[in-house]
């Protein structure tokens, strides 16, 4: 018998469940020929059937062995990989299996499936580079599927690629032209990259066509805050925030919006009303206390005799420039002075350094007690790779920034790992950064944000740990006051750039025409010149911060 019929034979034996049957005749045809790719890959999937997971991967993987072009291997491969819930691997191997079958509808649309729910865990986990990668896998798997290309669109905007987004926007629109989420995108692109009369032009159209969609007023009420028509906008989010089926973020953002609207008609307190009624919405479970405890146990942990005895790496780079302090105190702005240096690169808010701690955190330790058990040749291996995975972002510039501000909880950490790195603390008053915060609605997590006390006690402990850092370990640390460098900018850049150890350059005190993308809260603020309108901001709500202000009183 030859191997067609034997194979035909063994699916027959198949279909009537006679596997054990199934299983001779393989084995024949392997022992008859030990290169016949088809037996080893029937096998494996049959082998996959009967739960001997092991054993299939083994047959799949040689049969790709034997002929790398085999494309209904590698979706037997990727189906397995499935199976047992391995998705990264089940993606490259779909990947695998269209590249060399292009017509494969079957692998297409698991590759879409899971490469869009991967992505869009990914986003929600604040990890977009890897989700833009997923979107853009999935969009060519299916590229009439306008919602997919959109969140692709929207991931590439979430990463601050504002220009290669608004490209992927006019894709989407040249297939349906009135695409309402891609319109929307592209005004929110237009506001960020400072294109406000385009984007003007698309959000009032969009409000004509659809005026009690939140979104779209929301859109409309941020173009009227900077186009300085606040009365065009009031009483439509004032409508909008009654409609009886808005979402909760929805109707927290059209609050906030209100808030910021009437904030700059001067109607403090209508604008206070607002902000509070936007952060009553946010769902809170937020223990301050289990932060007072973890900040206690991390001065605890990090006692002056105990820093001394910890292992520390010897890479003396100073390429690296943390930007850190309390959200809403100015890191964005220090960030975009430093990166109009022809020598600085600004990453943004990057997750490198958490990286490293949740590396030490596993296997079988805990970050920071597992410091206790590293060497130097330890320390030393994180710093290289942590500088690695910098050096990749840095568009070969001499120097990059990190300005997420809540490194400020692992400072010690960052003096162990690079001796010689730059950190800059960013202060402001604190009621104004305390109050500036609550005026945010924050993309990421900010629990603390919401409740003007729980802020205060947030603030004395980020103030308690940094001065344990800087006053009890001595850690070089520059402070600079976001007020000083409001009110006499030239000399507090020439001190920032003496302490970054660069040459001056006037490009500095121009940062407001640098091009770079910038994708957090304060956007607007940092593309114009340096202005004192935030300057004891607090006083316009004075009446209603009483609470506020007893407890900074003790900071």
């Amino acid at each position: 018998m030859n191997i067609e019929k034997q194979l035909d034979a063994a699916d027959l034996a198949v279909a009537n469940q006679q596997y054990d049957k199934a299983m001779l005749i393989y084995q024949q045809i392997l022992a008859e020929n030990d290169q016949c790719d088809e037996a080893y890959l029937m096998r494996g999937a049959l082998y996959g059937e009967l739960g001997q997971i092991d054993k299939a991967f083994n047959d799949i993987q040689t049969a790709i062995n034997i002929d790398p072009q085999y494309d209904g291997a590698y979706l037997t491969l990727a189906l397995l990989h499935k199976s047992q819930g391995n998705t990264q691997q089940a993606i490259e191997s779909f990947h695998q299996a269209i590249k060399l079958n292009s017509n494969s509808k079957e692998a297409k649309q698991h590759m879409v499936q899971l490469c869009e729910a991967q992505a869009d865990h990914q986003l929600a986990s604040q990890q977009v580079e890897q989700a833009i990668e997923n979107y853009r896998l999935a969009s060519e798997c299916a590229p009439q599927n306008i919602y997919l290309a959109y969140k692709y669109a929207f991931s590439v905007s979430r990463a601050g690629e504002f220009k290669r987004a608004e490209e992927l926007a006019e894709i989407i629109l040249q297939k349906e032209n009135n695409h309402v989420p891609t319109l929307s995108l592209l005004t929110s692109i237009y506001e960020k990259t400072g294109a406000i009369e385009k984007g003007w032009r698309i959000a009032e159209t969009l409000l004509q066509q659809f005026p009690e969609n939140p979104s779209i007023n929301i859109i409309y009420g941020k173009y009227a805050l900077r186009n300085k028509q606040q009365q065009l906008a009031i009483p439509s989010l004032l409508k909008a925030v009654k409609h009886r089926d808005i979402k909760t973020d929805d109707l927290l953002s059209l609050h906030m919006l209100l808030g910021k609207l009437y904030d700059s008609l001067a109607e403090y307190k209508a604008a206070f009303v607002h902000f509070q009624q936007a952060n009553n919405l946010k769902y809170n479970d937020y223990n301050i206390q289990t932060y007072k405890n973890y900040i206690s146990n991390t001065i605890d942990f990090f006692s002056k005799e105990k820093y001394k005895s910890l292992a520390s790496s010897e890479n003396d780079s100073s390429e690296i420039i943390f930007i850190l302090g309390m959200p809403r105190s100015g890191t964005s702005l220090i960030e975009q002075i430093v990166s109009s240096h022809s020598s600085v690169h600004g990453g943004g808010e990057l997750q490198h350094l958490v990286n490293v701690a949740r590396l030490i955190d596993q296997p079988g330790g805990q970050y920071p007690q597992k410091l206790e058990s590293l060497s130097n040749v330890d320390m030393e291996e994180y710093a290289d790779n942590f500088l690695e995975v910098m050096r990749g972002l840095s568009s070969g510039k001499q120097k990059i920034t990190d300005k997420l501000p809540h490194n400020f909880e692992y400072i010690g950490l960052i003096h162990k790992l690079l001796p010689n790195a730059k950190i800059i603390n960013c202060l402001r008053n604190p009621l104004d950064t305390c109050l500036s915060c609550y005026f945010q609605h924050f993309g990421g997590h900010h629990p603390y944000a919401y409740n003007l006390s729980h802020l205060a006690q947030y603030y004395q402990q980020y103030s308690r740990l940094m001065d344990h850092w800087q006053n009890e370990l001595e850690i070089p640390v520059l402070n600079v006051q976001y007020e000083k460098l409001v009110q006499n900018t030239q000399d507090e850049v020439q001190t920032l750039l003496g302490f970054l150890e660069l040459e001056w350059e006037d490009s500095c005190l121009e940062f407001y025409k640098q091009k770079r993308a910038i994708n957090t809260a304060s956007y607007t603020q940092v593309k114009q010149k340096i202005y004192t309108g935030s300057l004891e901001r607090w006083k316009n709500y004075e009446s209603d911060i009483g609470e506020l202000k007893n407890l900074l009183n003790k900071v």
